[in-house]
């Protein structure tokens, strides 16, 4: 009981204790992000929190057929949690990007049998067409690396670990990019771009955790977006809601 008071003092910014947040890290108060911020999406303090967390746990509370997954016997969970320690990056950053671009992790796909087509481009450049049942498909694009907007998927980056694997180490990639000098906070980003390939839209990013959101999929995703009837919530306004509805339950901060 003690706990879960705590983790409310602390998402509504009621104790000066910081519960965010490692080194050199700002620490931001959750109460900040309760409303959407297309330029300040999420913390940075959340973003580099690496302290361990029992992916797992979450996993199995929703049945989820990723709490099965192994590779060569290493459990998915795991394969996290040594990832977020390699690239410094919080855990829950996999997660939410595995519910954003696939639903994996509130749902089970094991009953998804129904074929489904889409085009591919081979490491060795042709463009073929893939047929593969709709569960296999969602877990070999999991996260939504190497499926560019209007081209084909890219087959180099097809199946769970490669997703996992190259997602964090993109997403360490674009904070590097910011310490490097090649981007700057603040500076206008054009997203949301439609079926057509124009954008819609102008957001500055106020730290990394924002940017580098952009930067893998970039569209704000709300209802002013081009492409919202056809997803209803993508992009960083479903990153926001994720964040915020699920993975700062006081079970999972």
């Amino acid at each position: 009981m003690l706990r879960f008071f705590e983790n409310l003092q602390y998402l509504f910014g009621w104790h000066k204790k910081p519960i965010l947040g490692e080194g050199k890290v700002n620490i931001v108060s959750l109460a900040k992000y309760q409303a959407f911020n297309k330029n300040d999406v999420l913390p940075d303090s959340w973003w580099f929190d690496t302290r361990p967390f029992d992916c797992q746990q979450m996993l199995e509370k929703y049945k989820s057929s990723l709490a099965t997954v192994s590779f060569n016997g290493q459990k998915l969970s795991d394969r996290l949690n040594a990832l977020s320690k390699a690239y410094k990056l919080n855990t829950k950053i996999a997660l939410l990007t595995l519910e954003r671009e696939q639903s994996l992790v509130r749902e089970s796909v094991e009953g998804l049998t129904k074929p489904v087509t889409y085009m591919m481009q081979r490491t060795d450049g042709k463009v073929v067409e893939v047929l593969s049942s709709a569960k296999q498909v969602r877990l070999d694009w999991a996260c939504g690396f190497g499926v560019p907007d209007l081209q084909p998927r890219k087959e180099q980056y097809r199946g769970l670990d490669k997703q996992i694997d190259a997602m964090m180490m993109r997403y360490r990639d674009y904070s590097n990019e910011i310490d490097a000098g090649k981007w700057q906070l603040n500076a206008e980003m054009r997203v949301d771009a439609d079926e057509q390939g124009k954008t819609h839209d102008i957001v500055y990013p106020a730290n990394k955790a924002t940017f580098s959101l952009y930067r893998y999929t970039p569209h704000v995703g709300t209802k002013d977006s081009p492409l919202f009837k056809k997803y209803q919530e993508y992009g960083a306004f479903l990153s926001w809601t994720l964040a915020t509805r699920v993975f700062w339950k006081q079970d999972f901060l």
